[in-house]
């Protein structure tokens, strides 16, 4: 385990940016935002955002050098969305994928969207992520005010999954406390497979008990974490759980035992491929270390902004504990990433990762403390 205080850390102190300056983490210029208070729905902002284009599945064709003519490829489709009037290629699928039309999904949420308004709206990658989210009113977590949100989002591409989640917003900071990747007791994912509308139309039918349930039983985690007390090495646990550093992909054995004998055995035959071995490994050894880095780099941030939110909540008690360290971690993702402009900060795994790696490790050490 490589510990913090082991690696050199800059002492220049970091300011916490302020409020004012501050977005939330679904802002994106192919977003909209609206006020709570003009109660939009689901179906106004679709067609507000102009996300009610159509999606349609294209046979897939090839053309045949024995006949001369176009083939179509049997239960083999394109998903193509007419994005502003231009087609636009999302991904292939087969027979079995059912495509929920933005149309539909808006219509299943209607009512959901009464209670709870939306505050925002857009896309993704020309239309290919769609998402709506949803003010679900505020809570307290270690005495402060949280803002709830769930966000529903479609990926169409025949790899992603209709989704809805949880995420609640420390006000104070703007930071989204925790948006999972994958299934989690405050998530739920849906493929699209012909099972697909019946689910939806379930869920929108007890949407609201659903997600009452949800933002239930995620605050009650979080304030568990305002109350468990960690030392210096458990929170270098969880920085080194979120930013871990990259494994060799099972395809490459480069740095591994059978590659070393393989550099031995051309040892005494083959200068040239003796070469290229050697230089390869020693791209790797390069990338491993540069990767290392990175990491080391982001670990050294995170253990800063720990510190300095360990001294803002020290006089309530809240220093030394998960909560100051998934503030910190989602600190850094949140409003300390340069990330890629072109594409919504929440559906970038590299930005939503750590902070599920983050939360996992501190629900790992509530029961373990």
């Amino acid at each position: 385990m490589t510990i913090l205080s082991e690696r050199r850390i800059s002492t220049r102190p970091i300011t916490i940016i302020p409020e004012h300056e501050r977005s939330n983490i679904w802002e994106h210029k192919t977003s909209k935002s609206y006020n709570v208070n003009d109660r939009v729905t689901a179906t106004q902002a679709l067609e507000d955002c102009g996300l009610n284009f159509p999606v349609e599945l294209i046979p897939k064709s090839g053309h045949s050098s024995v006949t001369g003519t176009r083939v179509d490829l049997p239960d083999q489709y394109m998903i193509v969305g007419h994005y502003q009037n231009e087609p636009v290629y999302y991904g292939d699928v087969t027979d079995r994928y059912t495509l929920l039309e933005a149309t539909d999904l808006a219509l299943l949420l209607e009512n959901c969207s009464k209670q709870f308004p939306v505050v925002s709206a857009g896309s993704d990658k020309k239309g290919k992520i769609i998402y709506f989210v949803l003010y679900a009113g505020t809570s307290e977590v270690a005495g402060e005010q949280i803002e709830n949100h769930f966000i529903i989002s479609d990926r169409r591409d025949g790899k992603g999954r209709l989704s809805f989640r949880f995420l609640p917003v420390r006000r104070a900071c703007t930071n989204g406390l925790l948006f999972g990747l994958s299934g989690r007791g405050f998530n739920l994912h849906m493929t699209h497979t012909s099972s697909l509308l019946p689910s939806v139309h379930t869920f929108t039918q007890e949407a609201v008990p659903n997600m009452l349930a949800q933002q239930t039983s995620t605050l009650a985690i979080l304030n568990k974490f305002a109350q468990c007390k960690i030392t210096p090495d458990q929170a270098n646990g969880i920085f080194e759980r979120a930013y871990p550093y990259k494994k060799l992909t099972a395809s490459s054995n480069v740095g591994t035992d059978a590659f070393q004998s393989e550099v031995l055995a051309n040892r005494a035959y083959d200068s040239t491929q003796l070469t290229h071995l050697e230089s390869r490994q020693l791209e790797f050894q390069n990338n491993q270390q540069q990767e290392r880095e990175r990491q080391n780099k982001k670990r050294d941030y995170v253990q800063k902004l720990y510190n300095d939110y360990n001294q803002s909540f020290q006089t309530r008690n809240l220093d030394n504990t998960c909560w100051s360290a998934i503030n910190a971690v989602t600190e850094l993702q949140d409003h300390r990433q340069s990330g890629d402009s072109r594409n919504n900060a929440i559906f970038s795994p590299e930005r939503v990762q750590p902070k599920t790696n983050a939360f996992d490790a501190c629900r790992d050490l509530l029961v373990t403390v």
